[in-house]
């Protein structure tokens, strides 16, 4: 039961630890669905999640959480990942960036995901980034500086609220033109951001009017938005438990255990999705099929 004679991208999302050094005000990863014996995760209950997900076909991972670099084996886990030729997505928030963490991220990731929100230090302290905002700022300066950093695909990655909605176009001034994407996402109701709607929402019309206003500018990097309806249905989510979730209007929904196959048919068909693959493409810069 594998897609592997086929050339999708078949991305996985892994939330491998629920443990976060980071309170933001939008979180929408799935924290509810964690216990707290897996915010800890053995890393024999991760391998055998990413063994089960490469044999019904997954070739792309996105490592998530949580904070992934609070997960003491993961660069074990990325290196396992990567032996077994998948292409590996790290999402951190840079807390925890030094030299001897930034060399091995360039050794076993393909695409390094950062988040951006704003430039200034109350909007940051507002939306709960004032910890990781200027790390991912020094890091992008060294980015652009040294030609070492090209081996990797760098993503940006911006939620769009009502408290940084002016702030954003500023980021064009720090992110570098060499970057590979900037990503912008309409802030969507789920996790902590449920909690918090009343005070981040923005609507459509506020959110279209950030992307003339970018456009507009004539930015040199490629730019994707998505809007809170598109991030429904747009990934799976496997937590510890071998639980999958997707992205639903509701938050999150439960599609069924990773070791069951009915689940695993469900998800071999989202796979062959034409608009699936071509949503993977844009996220993930992934290869064309």
């Amino acid at each position: 039961m594998s897609n592997k004679n086929n050339n999708n991208n078949n991305n996985t999302c892994l939330f491998i630890t629920g443990n976060c050094n980071s309170k933001c005000t939008y979180c929408y990863a799935p924290t509810f669905y964690i216990t707290e014996k897996e915010k800890n995760a053995k890393f024999k209950k991760n391998i055998q999640n990413v063994d089960q997900a490469i044999k019904i076909g997954a070739n792309s991972f996105v490592i998530t959480g949580g904070e992934p670099l609070l997960y003491k084996d993961l660069f074990k886990l990325l290196a396992y990942i990567k032996a077994n030729n998948c292409s590996v997505y790290l999402n951190t928030n840079a807390i925890l960036f030094n030299n001897k963490t930034i060399l091995k991220i360039l050794k076993y990731v393909d695409i390094l995901g950062l988040p951006l929100d704003s430039l200034d230090p109350k909007v940051n302290t507002k939306l709960g980034r004032q910890k990781s905002y200027q790390k991912v700022i020094d890091f992008l300066k060294e980015y652009e500086e040294n030609q070492y950093y090209d081996q990797i695909k760098l993503k940006i990655a911006t939620v769009a609220t009502s408290i940084n909605l002016k702030s954003i176009p500023e980021l064009m001034e720090i992110i570098p033109a060499k970057a590979d994407l900037w990503k912008i996402y309409q802030f969507c109701q789920r996790g902590r951001g449920e909690k918090n709607k009343n005070l981040l929402n923005i609507n459509l019309k506020e959110f279209n009017q950030l992307k003339k206003t970018i456009k507009a500018k004539n930015p040199s990097i490629k730019i994707v938005f998505a809007t809170e309806k598109s991030i429904n249905f747009s990934n799976f989510l496997i937590i510890p438990s071998g639980k999958v979730l997707i992205p639903s209007p509701r938050g999150y929904q439960i599609l069924g255990y990773l070791n069951d196959k009915l689940t695993q048919k469900k998800i071999q068909e989202v796979w062959n999705n034409p608009n699936y693959q071509a949503n993977l493409r844009r996220t993930y810069l992934l290869k064309d099929s």
